[in-house]
Order: C-alpha cells, then structure tokens, then sequence
C-alpha cells in the first residue's frame, strides 16, 4: 500500500514538472520571436543586395598580366583564366616617348597589382557577343567589369587615376561602385553638395554685407554733402540782421525831422552804426 502512495506521489510530482516546463517555454515563446531580426524593414535593402550579388561571380585574382589584364582561377573550367578590364583601353603614345609611353602602362600594371593581385574580387563577365572574337582570341580572354570585395568598381577607378581611357564596347548597368563603396560614395557626394551650398551661403551673406556697407557710405556722403541746418543760432542772428534792417529804415524815414539835437548827448551803439552808414 506504501509502496503504491509513494508511486502515486511520484507521477503527480513529474506531472507537474511536465506541466511547468510546457507552461515555461510557451511564455518564452514571444520573447524569442521579437529578438527574431524583422526582414519587412530592410527587405527592400537585402534584396537589392542579393540581386546585385547573385549577378557576380567571386574569385581570387592571381597574377596581374597586363596593364588592364589578370589571371584569376576559375572554378568552372577547373583552371585559370585571362579577365581583361571591359570598357576602357590603353591610351595612345602620342606625343610621348618611349621610356614615357613604358612608364604609363607600367604606373598601371602597378596600381593593378597593388589593389587585385592575391585579393579576392567580384567579376561580370561582358555579354557573348561583345567577347573577342574566338578566331583573335586564342589566350581565351574574357573581357569583364571588375568590382574589389568592397564594391569599387576596378574599370572605372583606373579610368579616373587616368592610367586607362574611357571606351563603350558594351552597357553594363553595374558599371559603378557597389556595395558598400556604393553608400560611402553617396556619403561623399552628400558632403561635397553640403559643402558647396555652404560656400554659397557664406559667399551670398559676404555679397549682402558688402552692399550694406556700401549703402551706409553712400548715406553718410549724402549727409556730408547736404547743405547744414542754420541751427538756433542762426535763427537767432538772422531776426537780429533783419530787426537792425527794420529799424535802420524806420530812421532813415522817421528818426529824422526839426527835433533838436543834442550835440552833447552821448549816441547808443545802434545810433553810431546807423551814422557810420548815413556818412
């Protein structure tokens, strides 16, 4: 009978810890769900990459033959294989000599070397019919955009370092830094459109200062060369100019008759003025 209790008491203890456990995993459930990372948000941004990606083919790039030709491995031939920089060619002599002519095609080997020899590249390989011809083409090379693993694109940046020049064998819609150079070249292009609308601005505020400044000197010449106001004072001498015209008048007509004078009688200021103007 004890034996049986004891086994009843065991099954309902493991029961309940079968039943904790459930009841834990299901309240863990949600939790684990939101640390999911949500692909809605930057599905468009991962599909834009996988599209870019899933049209190149990845290699490691062996040695650099050439000023815009290297040697890579090629995985579906089981050997090695020419890629030849599509869209740009060597530039012409001209009016180099031959040691100059040498150095250029050797300053471009060199930066080839310096950025794919032994580096793992991104390549896409030229359409069928804009390849070499099979018949001119017994090293079977394989003209291709190149990309480093950061998504610069190899043809182009040779072309702006001025080593190779600019041709138009075929369109390539890729034919541009992808990747992430892609979004630190849009940065800088950011920065640079900053930058200049900042110098507008300074340049414009500069402009309006120098206009001020002259418009402020062209107002203080104009109050320089205005004629000057007479003031209080100049009011005040003027009545008196026009009060001693008054009564030099009124005795010239009436001041003088048959009144007697006397000789002795000490003359004012006025009466000298007036008989220095009579004469």
């Amino acid at each position: 009978m004890v034996s049986v209790t004891r086994k009843c008491r065991m099954s309902l203890f493991l029961f309940a810890a079968l039943t904790v456990l459930a009841l834990g995993e299901d309240a863990l459930a949600p939790d684990a769900a939101a640390d999911e990372p949500s692909t809605d948000a930057g599905g468009v941004t991962d599909d834009a990459t996988k599209n870019i990606i899933e049209q190149l083919t990845i290699t490691l790039a062996g040695e650099v033959v050439d000023e815009r030709t290297i040697l890579i491995r090629d995985a579906k031939k089981s050997g090695k294989t020419l890629l030849r920089l599509g869209n740009v060619a060597v530039p012409e002599q001209g009016s180099m000599s031959d040691d100059e002519y040498k150095a250029k095609l050797d300053s471009a080997k060199g930066m080839l070397e310096k950025l794919l020899q032994k580096q793992m590249i991104w390549y896409k390989a030229a359409p069928d019919d804009k390849q070499l011809p099979a018949d001119a083409n017994e090293d079977g090379v394989v003209l291709a955009d190149v990309w480093l693993m950061s998504g610069q694109h190899v043809n182009t940046l040779v072309h702006k370092e001025g080593h190779l020049v600019k041709k138009e064998d075929y369109t390539e819609e890729l034919a541009r830094d992808i990747l992430t150079a892609e979004a630190d070249e849009k940065k800088k292009e950011a920065y640079k459109e900053l930058e200049q609308a900042l110098k507008e601005n300074e340049a414009a505020k500069q402009k309006a200062a120098k206009e001020r400044r002259a418009e402020q000197k062209a107002a203080e010449q104009a109050a320089r060369d205005a004629p000057e106001p007479l003031g209080l004072t100049g009011w005040v001498a003027l009545l008196a100019l026009c009060a001693l015209f008054v009564w030099a008048v009124m005795m010239h007509f009436f001041g003088s008759g048959n009144k007697k004078v006397n000789l002795n009688r000490k003359r004012g200021p006025f009466e000298k003025l007036w008989m220095k103007l009579k004469g």
